[in-house]
């Protein structure tokens, strides 16, 4: 497999669609494929009449950043996440 997206068409019962997931093999990156990706996430969205779509990732990934803000992206702020230990 060269590449994979998955995405949801609303959430918090509004216009936002969600791209959970994006990922391209190594091998396959500066391809297109990555923006085909996108490209089909956001025609599906249109037609479902969603007029926003959010996604993150990690910090550390500039290039993914990069590619985002390409494609028109921009960051709109930042997620916190906190590791919780489990007691037994």
């Amino acid at each position: 497999m060269s590449g994979t997206l998955t995405h949801a068409s609303h959430e918090h019962n509004d216009f936002t669609g969600r791209i959970t997931a994006l990922v391209v093999s190594r091998k396959h990156r500066r391809c297109g494929i990555g923006r085909a990706l996108i490209a089909a996430a956001e025609k599906d969205f249109v037609e479902k009449r969603v007029t926003r779509v959010s996604l993150t990732t990690r910090f550390t990934r500039e290039h993914a950043h990069r590619f985002y803000q390409a494609l028109g992206y921009s960051r709109t702020g930042f997620r916190f996440a906190k590791q919780l230990l489990l007691v037994t």
